[in-house]
């Protein structure tokens, strides 16, 4: 049971860092299209 729950907690954090790491893609891109 309790090594359901921290395979679910890493689950959860590596979507967490995944959703971080495309917001900063996203940024950086953003950013790379506006100094054209």
């Amino acid at each position: 049971d309790a090594k359901v729950g921290f395979e679910g907690w890493v689950a959860a954090k590596q979507d967490t860092d995944k959703e971080k790491l495309n917001e900063s893609i996203n940024k950086k891109t953003e950013i790379e299209k506006q100094q054209e």
